[in-house]
């Protein structure tokens, strides 16, 4: 797990230089994570916007149309920190 945070943040660095379904397919993989992570610690998802998980679903599923700061902040993980 400490790789794929260190692939997400390193993609978010450079984000200018991956391709929309690059992050996209970062961006499910972090949800994936997430949820097998509160799955084991059985800590349910709320569903709500104030959830990140939902927040970065729906960046993931509008990739091309997001801005360059927004899918920055997904991959980089700030979408938990910025709420």
């Amino acid at each position: 797990m400490p790789d794929f945070v260190a692939e997400l943040i390193r993609a978010g660095n450079e984000v200018d230089r991956l391709q929309t379904n690059e992050v996209r397919n970062l961006i499910f993989r972090a949800i994936a994570t997430v949820r097998e992570l509160r799955e084991a610690v059985e800590i349910p998802g709320s569903g709500t916007p104030k959830d990140a998980v939902v927040g970065l679903h729906a960046v993931a599923v509008d990739a091309e149309r997001r801005s360059r700061s927004e899918r920055q902040r997904c991959l980089k993980l700030r979408i938990w920190f910025e709420r």
